[in-house]
């Protein structure tokens, strides 16, 4: 059986019965939804918002006089303060996987979640073009704790997509209703989930390589300017937006089991 659009999706936000096949459209926006996260694994998280953190606070800070400002890291390291936000971003966010997993492992929610992470983390992510500011750097780190703990939580909802997808794959199906031994089936699900995984991989990979070569050539085109790594977040979090559109439209509500 091929993957066909069915008039179900025609109405995303409608829960189709938990047998209904997988179509193709279904599986192209959750693609999208994949590589909307891996935009912001790649290049904001992993380059600019530390190098944006590490500029402000060595800007805003001073020398062991508390009198003379710090340009320099001569007397403080600047790095240090990324490195905190990042920690403590880690901390809430493994506070929020924690509070997500029944979430995304029952009811029939999960698309709302993950468009929802993912809408606040693209959203504050453009945000940063405000923090013009030294003095609003901890404004940034804020904004750097809100981004990442949606990534990671947006992610947690759409890796749920996975055993889904594999159960209602065409080919699963296929199999259940034909005289095939249980533990076929079982494998048959285990390569769909293997297949699902590596997709998921290979879409994250593929945007977040996108978005690094093209906030690349903006640090390198807008070297001279002050605002060079906002804006280049701009563009990243404008991406992470614009990807979001497909998944909000073509995936479906498929219910899991209720929460106990």
């Amino acid at each position: 059986m091929n993957l066909e659009n069915s008039d179900e999706e025609n109405n995303s936000s409608t829960v189709i019965d938990k047998s209904t096949p997988l179509t193709k459209r279904e599986s192209i926006g959750w693609w999208f939804l994949c590589a909307a996260n891996g935009v912001y694994s790649g290049s904001p998280i992993g380059v600019l918002i530390p190098l944006l953190l590490e500029n402000l606070s060595g800007r805003a800070g001073y020398e062991l006089d508390l009198v003379t400002p710090c340009n320099t890291a001569s007397f403080i390291d600047t790095s240090s303060y990324s490195l905190y936000i990042i920690s403590i971003s880690i901390l809430v966010q493994t506070i929020l996987f924690v509070s997500c997993g029944s979430l995304a492992d029952h009811g029939n929610m999960q698309k709302i979640f993950a468009l929802f992470y993912g809408l606040i983390g693209a959203i504050t992510t453009i945000l940063f073009i405000t923090v013009t500011n030294p003095q609003l750097y901890l404004l940034a780190g804020v904004f750097a704790i809100i981004s990442n703990c949606c990534y990671g939580a947006s992610n947690v909802f759409t890796i749920a997509y996975i055993p889904i997808f594999a159960r209602n794959h065409p080919k699963v199906i296929d199999a259940k209703n034909s005289d095939v031994p249980i533990s076929e089936i079982k494998k048959l699900e285990d390569k769909m989930t293997v297949k699902f995984s590596t997709i998921s991989l290979i879409a994250a990979i593929f945007a977040a390589m996108v978005v690094m070569f093209t906030t690349g050539g903006i640090l390198a085109l807008l070297k001279d300017s002050p605002y060079a790594i906002q804006i280049a977040l701009v563009f990243a979090g404008s991406c992470w937006l614009i990807l979001l559109i497909f998944p909000a439209m073509w995936l479906t509500k498929r219910p899991k089991p209720p929460l106990p």
